[in-house]
């Protein structure tokens, strides 16, 4: 797994936020997202990503622009995958 796909996921996210006039959750995805090209930060702004995750915060988001599941399956993804990188560095 590599920081590219939680860059490209999370960017694609920030834009279905984007699509559904909830740019202030864009706006914090997207700021969390440049610190995954700075080593100082990778390991804060994964858990970062990981924590807005969870089914009480980006989860608990209902985007019309996205039908059924597809929203919940892409929160899902991303967490696994920051939880699989932060896992490869320890």
């Amino acid at each position: 797994m590599n920081i590219e796909a939680i860059k490209s996921l999370a960017s694609e996210m920030a834009g279905d936020l984007n699509q559904n006039k909830m740019e202030p959750y864009a706006e914090s995805l997207m700021s969390v997202i440049s610190g995954l090209d700075k080593p100082e930060r990778q390991a804060n702004a994964l858990r970062t990503i990981e924590s807005v995750c969870h089914v009480k915060a980006y989860g608990d988001l209902f985007l019309e622009t996205l039908p059924g599941y597809e929203w919940l399956d892409k929160v899902s993804k991303l967490r696994h995958l920051c939880c699989e990188q932060q896992n490869q560095k320890e």
